[in-house]
């Protein structure tokens, strides 16, 4: 059941009221500097929705910051406070460590390595938000990657992971 604060900002396709939101769970979880900072990018960055996104993203464009988020995948994927928070940070934490501008190393086929490059840092960035930020893994996650199916079942954090039945071979 989508959160109504979330289904009106959707409405009113208010992507600066989400971004609102998220820091509103951060302050709720008690993590007053991912709350400054959200509401930082509240403030300075342009929020908007993106056809071509299809989740999220943070960066720079010309110069100030961007939040980019993909409405369909909002509306279909995140019905709370939690799972748009986590959804922002998986985002911001992706530039905060440089994930986009590793170096492909020797050896590494140069049209594989964006796809290798994002399923690592997807799984480093999920597992750190997961142990040190949200304390659990978000709701959505259930519904976004495919249980029995490489490499989505490699996204899900190992304690979920390890609690869906199996396939029997």
């Amino acid at each position: 059941m989508k959160d109504p604060a979330i289904a009106r900002a959707l409405a009113a396709e208010d992507a600066r009221g989400l971004l609102a939101i998220a820091a509103e769970a951060a302050r709720h979880l008690d993590r007053s500097g991912v709350f400054f900072v959200l509401l930082h990018f509240q403030e300075v960055a342009e929020v908007d929705f993106r056809e071509r996104v299809e989740s999220a993203c943070i960066g720079m464009v010309g110069g100030r910051p961007a939040v980019y988020l993909g409405k369909r995948f909002v509306e279909e994927f995140v019905d709370t406070p939690a799972d748009l928070l986590h959804l922002l940070l998986h985002e911001l934490m992706h530039s905060l460590r440089g994930d986009l501008w590793r170096p492909r190393p020797t050896g590494i086929d140069e049209c594989a390595w964006p796809l290798l490059r994002n399923l690592a840092a997807d799984m480093l960035v999920n597992a750190d938000l997961e142990h040190t930020v949200l304390g659990t893994t978000p709701g959505y996650f259930g519904n976004l990657y495919s249980r029995m199916e490489f490499p989505g079942n490699l996204l899900i954090p190992p304690c979920q992971l390890l609690a869906l039945p199996r396939a029997i071979a």
